[in-house]
């Protein structure tokens, strides 16, 4: 921590006062800037884990050391153990590379943030699920709960409700400030009594899609297509998660098979044991206190 404080340049920090000079940001006008004494700021730059920082301290500290998503996380893990809430959202910057990423893959990929609202996207998202991008506004949840073509779409859609439902949930447990979090909760909850009896009855949670596997229906196709979704975080957003749809059983489109795993089979069929609502096992249940009003 003195490492961050003394790269700070004290011209470039609001409040200070300019003296030439100056060459570091002293303890004391650090613990000014974050609104408490000196002994508390200089405790936790002692690294004296005994005492309780408060989340809002910490953002205030990181805030002030002008600390990264990775410094900022590492504070947190340092002085309390635990995660921090993911930061008031801003518009991330998304560089042409990860754009090509996702336009080279010939199914859907797209980046989403913190409430599942997608930032970029290839062509096959729009392809494949019209409705997400259409009646849902590009966020993901909004689509499940909200849109009746997802319901079309998603061949055991009641069970992939229950777990992106449990995600919506865990969500919330980490971040339940979030402003844009609890607005699209509040809709959901409002606009689907399916989800409403979920977040008042079910209390799962699930922390990540990447592995599952899904059964869709394509436009125009009455056939159904196995996907196995993979989910990644950027690191240097931490706060970002990237998808991939990849087909690997049913009905997959010409323009994906050259780079899609070997068929499975028909996904209606070889998918049944692993994939039917009523055979995969159910997320662990654990209850959470705290829950959108």
């Amino acid at each position: 921590m003195v490492s961050w404080r003394e790269r700070l340049n004290p011209d470039e920090v609001a409040g200070l006062v300019h003296s030439s000079g100056r060459r570091n940001v002293s303890q004391f006008e650090m613990a000014a800037l974050c609104e408490v004494s000196e002994a508390w700021y200089g405790a936790l730059e002692r690294g004296d884990l005994d005492r309780r920082y408060s989340a809002d301290f910490l953002d205030r500290v990181a805030a002030n050391l002008k600390l990264s998503t990775g410094e900022r996380r590492v504070l947190f893990l340092l002085a309390t153990g635990r995660e921090p809430s993911a930061r008031p959202p801003s518009a991330p910057k998304i560089s042409s590379a990860v754009v090509a990423r996702l336009n080279r893959e010939p199914w859907p990929a797209y980046l989403v943030d913190t409430t599942w609202q997608i930032l970029a996207r290839n062509d096959a998202t729009q392809r494949w699920l019209p409705g997400l991008i259409g009646e849902a506004g590009g966020n993901l949840m909004r689509w499940v709960f909200c849109s009746p073509s997802a319901k079309k779409q998603m061949v055991d859609w009641e069970y992939d409700a229950h777990l992106a439902m449990a995600q919506l949930r865990a969500r919330f447990a980490v971040a339940p400030e979030h402003d844009r979090l609890q607005q699209l909760i509040h809709e959901i909850l409002a606009t689907s009594e399916f989800a409403a009896s979920l977040w008042k009855d079910d209390p799962c949670i699930w922390l990540h899609d990447d592995g599952n596997r899904q059964r869709l229906l394509l436009p125009g196709s009455t056939k159904a297509l196995g996907v196995e979704i993979l989910s990644s975080t950027p690191l240097r957003n931490p706060d970002l998660r990237a998808y991939s749809l990849v087909p690997v059983a049913g009905a997959i489109p010409a323009d994906c098979t050259d780079a899609a795993p070997a068929n499975e089979g028909d996904a209606d069929l070889a998918w049944r044991a692993t994939c039917h609502p009523g055979a995969r096992p159910r997320p662990r249940k654990i209850t959470i206190r705290r829950a959108a009003a």
